[in-house]
């Protein structure tokens, strides 16, 4: 506890000593942040609304009219394999409906008989809720016996599914992006502040301390600076976010705090390989002097 505390306040100690420095590495910092803070941000929501969708996923298993009742149940044996929730609807349930939905059975009863077939409504489970197992499904169950058709609106889920696969990629993208952009200002930002004490740090070593004693402070100078970087950004985020919501209709919702502790979290450890970086650059250039 106590040589934590040390390096903390040396790593302290270092950025107010050149805080300019400090300073306008914290602002290309923050700036840098904001991207994938703002980024994260859309993908909470988008991610929430494409759950909501998900949850909305419903397959029809349209059944023969003639069907027995164990052809019936052999069906929705088969179906509960994969399903989280089965209802059955039946010829007259489903006239019922189509009734509601036009708002009168005028037209229906200008129908001899009942045209709709019974059918099962199926939500499958949260792993089988994207295009392929769906479509392998649907196609396995359209050969069961008593099954007439099966719908499951194929296009519009591989749409979704290829927008999920788009938003993932340009995630990682961002990410590499900005990563690189981390360290760059990080490795940049202590490799000026360890140049700038150079002797210091030479004269520490010429009395026994260590080289790792002398650079770990500097390693936590990166760190923190890209912590209170990504601090920065959140709140900045935030305030974006709460400005937004007095205008849109739907209210956005912020960061999760896991999400926010990862995001701080992937800061500090960006600005110790930062900080490595400039430690190894520097060795490289005394070493060649």
């Amino acid at each position: 506890m106590g040589r934590l505390s040390y390096l903390f306040r040396e790593a302290w100690r270092g950025l107010w000593h050149h805080r300019s420095l400090t300073f306008t590495a914290f602002l290309a910092l923050v700036g840098a942040l904001l991207v994938p803070c703002v980024f994260l941000v859309v993908l909470v929501n988008t991610l929430s609304a494409v759950h909501t969708l998900g949850d909305r996923r419903e397959m029809l298993v349209f059944l023969h009219d003639d069907i027995a009742d164990s052809t019936r149940q052999d069906v929705a044996r088969r179906l509960g394999l994969v399903a989280r929730q089965i209802n059955y609807v039946s010829k007259d349930e489903a006239w019922d409906e189509m009734a509601k939905e036009l708002g009168g059975d005028e037209l229906l009863r200008a129908v001899n008989e009942n045209p709709l077939p019974a059918s099962f409504r199926v939500k499958l489970r949260p792993a089988y809720l994207h295009y392929a197992a769906m479509d392998s499904i649907s196609q396995a169950m359209t050969h069961v016996d008593g099954v007439e058709e099966v719908q499951y609106g194929g296009p519009w889920i591989r749409r979704l599914d290829q927008f999920l696969q788009t938003l993932r990629t340009t995630g990682i993208g961002i990410a590499g992006i900005i990563g690189l952009v981390v360290l760059f200002v990080v490795a940049n930002a202590i490799r000026l502040t360890v140049v700038a004490r150079r002797d210091i740090h030479r004269v520490m070593v010429l009395l026994g301390a260590s080289r790792r004693f002398v650079r770990t402070p500097l390693l936590f100078e990166g760190a923190l600076v890209s912590v209170l970087a990504s601090g920065t950004a959140l709140g900045i985020t935030y305030l974006i976010v709460l400005g937004l919501a007095n205008r849109l209709v739907i209210l956005p919702s912020f960061l999760p705090w896991r999400w926010m502790l990862s995001f701080v979290g992937a800061a500090a450890l960006l600005g110790i390989l930062g900080s490595a970086l400039a430690l190894a650059r520097v060795g490289r250039e005394d070493r060649t002097r």
